[in-house]
This record gives C-alpha cells, sequence and structure tokens, in this order.
C-alpha cells in the first residue's frame, strides 16, 4: 500500500477544486459536474501524480472542446441534459479510471493499463458522438445497420467510428508519453485497441439493452423523461439501463479488456 502524504493530498484537493471551477465557469461542467470532477480528480492525483492525470486532462479537455464545436455546429440537436456535464455523467465516464487508481494504490499492483483503457473507452464513445454529429450522414444502427435518427444511441457512421478510433489513440499516446520510462511501447496499439473496443460496446449495447423513451407529442427517441413538455413513454430495452449506465459498462469493459491484453 502506496503511504499517504496528506500535504499533496490537500494539495490534489486544491488543484482539482480550481480546474473543476474554471471548467464550471467555461460551461464544461455544470455545478454538481463540478464537485464530482474535484473529488475524482483529488483521488486520481492525490494517489498517482501526474503521470495519471495528463491522460484525464488530454480525455476531459478534448471531449468537452469537441462538444462545444458539436453545439456550435449543429445548434438545434440538444443533448439529454444540456451541453454541460453534470455529475452523474462526470462520474459514469471517469468511475472506472478512479477505481483503477484507488486500487493500484492501494494494492500496490500495476493497473496503469487499466486506467488508460477506461480513459481510452470514454474518449473513444465521446469522439465517436461528436465527431459523428458533425461529420456523419445517415447513421445506421450497429446490429441491423438501419438507418436511424441523429443521435440515436447504437447509431454509428463512419466518421463517428474513425473519430472512437482517434479518441482511444489519443489517450494511449499521452499514456505513454507520460510515463516513457516505464511503460512500453506496445501499450499504444493494445490501449487504442481495449478503447476502440470499449465505444463499440457502448453502442451494441445502446443498441440492444438500453432503455429506449419515445416522445408522445413528436414521435422523436429521446433519452428524457420528458420531451416536448410531456412524459416520454418507454418503447423497448431495459427501463433502468439509460446511457450513463452504458457509459459505465463500456469504461469498465476498456479497462478489462486492456489488462487482459498487457497481462494476459
Amino acid at each position: 500500500m502506496t503511504p499517504i502524504d496528506i500535504h499533496w493530498i490537500l494539495l490534489a484537493l486544491v488543484l482539482s477544486a480550481v480546474f473543476a471551477w474554471v471548467a464550471y465557469l467555461l460551461r464544461f461542467l455544470n455545478a454538481s459536474g463540478s464537485v464530482a470532477a474535484a473529488v475524482l480528480g483529488t483521488v486520481i492525483l492525490g494517489t498517482q501524480g501526474w503521470t495519471w492525470v495528463l491522460p484525464l486532462l488530454a480525455f476531459f479537455v478534448s471531449s468537452s472542446l469537441l462538444s462545444k464545436l458539436r453545439a456550435m455546429v449543429r445548434g438545434e440537436f440538444e443533448e439529454a441534459r444540456g451541453a454541460s456535464r453534470d455529475a452523474v455523467q462526470v462520474l459514469a465516464n471517469g468511475s472506472a479510471a478512479g477505481i483503477m487508481a484507488l486500487a493500484d494504490a492501494v494494492l500496490g499492483v500495476n493497473l496503469y493499463p487499466g486506467y488508460l483503457g477506461a480513459l481510452a473507452a470514454a474518449a473513444g464513445d465521446t469522439w465517436s458522438t461528436e465527431i459523428g454529429l458533425i461529420w456523419g450522414r445517415r447513421p445506421r444502427r450497429i446490429t441491423n445497420f438501419e438507418p436511424v435518427p441523429a443521435g440515436t444511441s447504437g447509431g454509428i457512421t463512419l466518421p463517428g467510428l474513425l473519430g472512437a478510433l482517434l479518441g482511444a489513440f489519443l489517450i494511449a499516446m499521452t499514456g505513454f508519453f507520460a510515463a516513457v520510462e516505464t511503460v512500453a511501447s506496445s501499450i499504444i496499439i493494445l490501449i487504442t485497441a481495449a478503447g476502440f473496443s470499449g465505444s463499440v460496446v457502448d453502442s451494441l449495447l445502446g443498441a440492444t439493452v438500453q432503455g429506449r423513451l419515445r416522445c408522445q407529442v413528436c414521435g422523436r427517441l429521446t433519452e428524457r423523461k420528458t420531451h416536448c413538455a410531456a412524459a416520454t413513454r418507454s418503447v423497448g430495452g431495459c427501463k433502468w439501463l439509460n446511457n450513463d449506465g452504458v457509459n459505465a459498462a463500456a469504461t469498465t469493459f476498456g479497462a478489462l479488456l486492456s489488462l487482459a491484453l498487457i497481462y494476459g
């Protein structure tokens, strides 16, 4: 078990809180999302240091900028809870990485590849969604390739798949250069593969078991419980499994697959 340096933990808390506050001012996060990000940042920075934080920053900054770009290009499309991420979204994308960091520190086992795999899956999914919405045409459901409306869970496009690959690659490259003295260059390929696979699993779960809701006013499929000022109706999938649950499952898959690829 790694000894706890209370002074470093306090410094990590201050730095994470400042970063979360800036993210709130930039509207990357809402109030609850800022609190969750500060907690997650404190855990990772406080237990592992900058080597582990840099990939997290690469994911958060790149994904937030892509989200803002998508909002500018496609102003008519609104995310289920707006452009600013809330606490549930932050934890859905970052909890697997946080667990890997904490377990590494407590157990003394090298879980850095699992940490990178979780972030690579989160980045791959976010990049796929945002790039697919900006440049993708005629998204198709991943299970049967039937056309679906833009933004539908489980829908894929060629630009979106390329975005997933690039997002995962960004995390792999950042993770490698942050710890270049302790990891082999092969980690880049393996983490990219794990992250891309995690984003594909996200799409598969979104197309099959994720709960699907339909607006009873406009008929649009949505992830919101209310749409057009009216309650939406369940039309398939598991009612209890929403997009946040799917994201958590996909990032966990990315973490476990990366560990299997590197240590298996």
